[in-house]
């Protein structure tokens, strides 16, 4: 699924959500704000640290070691 953002659920949060997996990193995280014009510039933002290397998931599993 690729990455997308979530409307932020009534009498929840006020935040907007991005979530789903890009270049097999999984995400989901809130924006951190209600603004769709600026989630949507963090959703970018999230992208090209997937594509640089630069992003980090708090859900890091190890890989599996070859034999």
């Amino acid at each position: 699924m690729p990455l997308k953002l979530i409307l932020p659920r009534a009498g929840m949060s006020k935040n907007w959500r991005i979530r789903g997996t890009y270049l097999r990193e999984r995400v989901d995280q809130t924006t951190g704000t209600p603004d769709k014009k600026l989630a949507t510039k963090i959703l970018a933002k999230v992208r090209d640290d997937i594509e640089r290397g630069a992003f980090s998931s708090r859900e890091r599993r190890p890989s599996p070691t070859p034999r």
